[in-house]
């Protein structure tokens, strides 16, 4: 079987001599893994429509035990990320979490585009990194399985605070007076980021990437996600730990 479909390219990997293995987020079927022949000129372009942070238009045989790309035309190949270290650091890190988190075979258009607006952001500099990391790790959080229940205090029902107590581990709010559980990972958040992270839920994506906070407000927002999708996920990421070496450099 042959299929046709837009992907941006998350992960590639070199398999002997002739060939790369790259991983794909498709816009119909989820994440796709396949082979791409890397000999001979003539696959030129084959090569650079099928490299890391390509959004290309793939045409691949589907295989019984592995699959394989037979066309790519490039469609945006995001060249002025590469030109800077922090946004490249945080672009790939982005395609290693989706690489990680995404199921295979499901519907992937509305995570695709986040993806794609996401490096169009990052790439135009219009959006702050921290705004585009924060938007990326939970709204990839909550669409891969690991949405937490944050419209009032899991103790006591309560909506209206200034102060909640973010449990990372159970995915639940507690406010100030009820406190929750304070012995596992957890943030104590204003009433500010909480709603940024309600809105960052609730959504639709073409104004997802639309609210504002000021660059204290992105940065704590940004540690509060961080800290909750590792937890969630129980693993760091080599491209994360890269982006936080340099982006204070």
């Amino acid at each position: 079987m042959v299929i046709q479909t837009d992907a941006l390219v998350l992960r590639e990997q070199n398999i002997g001599e002739n060939d790369r293995l790259i991983t794909l987020l498709t816009r119909n079927s989820g994440i796709v893994k396949a082979f791409v022949k890397v000999a001979g000129k003539a696959k030129s372009g084959l090569q650079s429509a099928t490299q890391l942070l390509c959004y290309s238009r793939f045409t691949i045989q589907i295989g019984r035990t592995a699959n394989r790309i037979k066309e790519a035309e490039a469609i945006e190949v995001y060249f002025g990320l590469r030109q800077d270290i922090e946004k490249v650091a945080l672009a790939q890190y982005f395609t290693q979490l989706v690489a990680e988190a995404a199921p295979e075979g499901n519907q992937s258009d509305e995570l695709l585009r986040i993806m794609l607006n996401a490096l169009y952001f990052l790439h135009n500099g219009k959006k702050k990194a921290e705004q585009l990391k924060a938007i990326v790790e939970f709204r990839v959080a909550c669409m891969c399985g690991y949405m937490p229940s944050l419209e009032c205090c899991d103790v006591c029902g309560e909506t209206q605070g200034e102060r909640y107590i973010f449990d990372y581990i159970n995915g639940v709010i507690c406010c100030a007076e009820c406190k929750g559980n304070q012995n596992g990972a957890y943030s104590v958040i204003s009433d500010g980021v909480l709603s940024a992270l309600r809105y960052i839920i609730d959504s639709d994506i073409s104004k997802l990437f639309s609210f504002n906070m000021s660059d204290e407000g992105f940065k704590v927002l940004s540690d509060v996600t961080e800290r909750y999708i590792i937890t969630q996920l129980q693993r760091s990421f080599s491209a994360l730990d890269f982006y936080n070496s340099v982006k204070e450099l």
